[in-house]
């Protein structure tokens, strides 16, 4: 899971927050359909809420208000990539 958030007045930058997240999964016994679906929806789902976390504590810790991230649906993301033609499940938020 990654995370990058910048924080500008006007076109002066005040901060760049980067975030690589991971969690370590054991699936066993899963067709490929189902597989897909638990790394592209199940897994960010359970890591998100620390990344964000973590997002709001180092802008708070940097002096700045916490930057609040919205929850994201990564089920309608996985939906919304399955029927694009790329299948790309990127967010922007």
């Amino acid at each position: 899971l990654k995370i990058t958030a910048t924080g500008k007045v006007e076109n002066d930058p005040l901060f760049l927050a980067d975030l690589t997240y991971a969690g370590l999964f054991v699936l066993q016994n899963m067709d490929d359909d189902a597989l897909h679906a638990v790394l592209l929806v199940e897994c960010p789902r359970l890591l998100f809420p620390f990344a964000r976390a973590i997002v709001a504590d180092a802008t708070r810790d940097g002096g700045f208000p916490p930057l609040l991230i919205q929850p994201v649906d990564f089920a309608a993301m996985y939906r919304q990539s399955k029927e694009s033609p790329s299948g790309a499940p990127i967010a922007t938020v």
